[in-house]
């Protein structure tokens, strides 16, 4: 799930917990969040978002537990 715009984990983290504000029981739970070419990036397994990394080009990735 796309974000928006993110710079950093943290960032799109902060994105995440926005959304959960509106909607916890849908955003509720554990997400694997990452900032992967400027857009914040959110799934419930590391699998996703390491497969979106690998499209990107990306080489090591930051990743953070929310």
């Amino acid at each position: 799930m796309k974000l928006g715009d993110a710079q950093s984990p943290l960032e799109a983290a902060t994105n995440l917990l926005v959304l959960r504000r509106y909607q916890p029981f849908r955003f509720g739970g554990k997400w694997f969040v990452s900032a992967i070419n400027g857009i914040g990036y959110a799934y419930r397994n590391q699998r996703d978002l390491l497969n979106v990394a690998d499209k990107a080009g990306l080489a090591s990735l930051e990743i953070a537990t929310v």
